[in-house]
């Protein structure tokens, strides 16, 4: 119980050290990193490792698998503010050997788009970096895209599918939240299409 109090305590004066306009250029590596697996820890993330090379950080996760790699793609959205100097996030699967690289352009882009809106939701507000990471790992432009899409379509879908009976109803909060979820989803997709350029991006907004 001590410790739990002890870490609050420690994550508290490290955000208020980050805030403090006198104080950000010094913030040591130490408080950065407690930031770090603080914010990865609230997207629900269990962070078994971090790890320091100069312009990379690796985060490291018991496994990696299609249902929590949007989890874990937010994770890095939510860690990268408290981590400006990052060039690219490499994040590993525990006893794994083929990273999921995801790059500072990419997350800027992401949180550009965040920022815009004022909250951030998950998985959808990440599926740009989704396919950053498809194209890291040297997947087709366009096989990329269309997963992507796929994947997008898939949380719209699924949000419908939980609200059937709310939305037969009229549910004026239901519809609300599935619109919510489809806008997000349209900005994700229009944001990855900005990043691409005009070839490859325009194909995805078609």
């Amino acid at each position: 119980m001590c410790r739990a109090f002890d870490h609050g305590v420690e994550v508290a004066l490290a955000i208020a050290t980050l805030n403090d306009p006198f104080t950000r250029v010094a913030i040591p590596e130490s408080t950065r990193n407690l930031l770090i697996c603080d914010a990865v820890g609230s997207t629900g993330v269990r962070l078994l490792k971090l790890r320091r090379a100069p312009g990379k950080l690796t985060l490291t996760v018991r496994n990696i698998t299609s249902r929590n790699i949007l989890d874990l793609l937010g994770a890095v959205a939510a860690a990268a503010p408290h981590a400006p100097e990052v060039a690219r996030w490499e994040n590993r699967e525990e006893g794994g050997t083929l990273p999921l690289l995801v790059d500072r352009a990419w997350v800027e882009a992401v949180l550009g788009q965040v920022g815009e809106a004022g909250k951030m939701l998950l998985p959808d507000d990440v599926l740009p970096l989704m396919m950053n990471v498809l194209l890291n790992a040297e997947i087709a432009p366009a096989l990329a895209a269309y997963s992507v899409i796929e994947v997008g379509a898939v949380q719209v879908l699924g949000e419908a599918d939980l609200l059937t009976e709310r939305l037969k109803g009229s549910d004026s909060v239901a519809m609300s939240n599935l619109l919510l979820r489809v806008e997000h989803v349209r900005r994700a997709i229009q944001c990855t299409a900005k990043v691409l350029g005009f070839e490859v991006g325009s194909n995805i907004l078609r």
